[in-house]
């Protein structure tokens, strides 16, 4: 228990010296093996009563938390933009191409 808790304080507080700067590939790895380790340590908690330095290990590490979720959001809202250009770039493109048949001819009669 005592490694697992350590392990996931280590990855935590690693992650957030560099939070400003991750991407998203390095985000969803973090949440996977964040996610691991706390799997683990159900797992055992299942079993073993915690003590009390492990729940204020456990605190330490839940303060994080908040940061977190903002740096979660801002990715989430960065993506959201990028995909509002991507979809105005395509109503643009697709109001400028030809959506008819080139073969066609069109014959103007003048009376």
């Amino acid at each position: 228990m005592d490694r697992l808790l350590t392990e996931l304080e280590q990855l935590t507080e690693g992650f957030i010296v560099k939070l400003d700067s991750v991407t998203e590939e390095e985000f969803d790895t973090f949440v996977t093996e964040r996610g691991r380790i706390i799997y683990e340590i159900q797992g055992i908690t299942n079993s073993v009563e915690l003590r009390p330095d492990h729940k204020e290990q456990i605190q330490r590490i839940l303060r994080y938390d908040e940061l977190l979720l903002t740096a979660m959001h801002k990715l989430k809202s960065e993506a959201g933009d990028g995909l509002k250009k991507m979809d105005a770039a395509r109503l643009q493109r697709n109001a400028y191409e030809t959506n008819y048949s080139m073969e066609s001819a069109f014959v103007d009669k003048r009376k």
